[in-house]
């Protein structure tokens, strides 16, 4: 897997299909490392350039990621829970939303109940649609 740092240096105004790639070499190679915040910080920058393609990421892959995002879920970390919805925001993860909504919030600490309550009122009604309330072009 790659470094922190080659993420972080990624530009901005990548296409869709550089994203794509990106994301797939991600999920191929990140067996390779233990390291969760490495993963999630990738996956985070990685997001953030799908964002600014202003199209939406392959369904594959972003079943692949929900999938990741459940595994690193937090009942107990208010930071990991933030960048998680982050991510889910940021790519229309819809499912991570659902996923949330059915875990028991009894096991939650305090910050993270608030937070979860936040987000998905925030999130819910347009998380599919990660440019929902953006002006369209013209």
């Amino acid at each position: 897997m790659k470094t922190d740092q080659y993420y972080q240096s990624l530009p901005e105004g990548m296409t869709a299909k550089e994203v794509h790639s990106e994301f797939v070499e991600l999920l191929s190679t990140m067996g390779t490392t233990n390291d969760p915040e490495l993963v999630l910080n990738a996956i985070s920058e990685l997001s953030d350039r799908q964002w600014h393609t202003y199209s939406l990421l392959d369904p594959c892959i972003c079943s692949q990621v929900t999938s990741l995002l459940k595994t690193y879920w937090s009942n107990s970390q208010p930071t990991l829970v933030e960048h998680l919805f982050t991510i889910a925001a940021r790519l229309g993860l819809s499912e991570f939303i659902s996923y949330v909504k059915n875990l028991d919030t009894k096991c939650f600490s305090t910050q993270v109940k608030q937070m979860v309550c936040e987000c998905i009122d925030e999130l819910e009604a347009e998380i599919r649609n990660p440019y929902s309330g953006m002006p369209e072009a013209k």
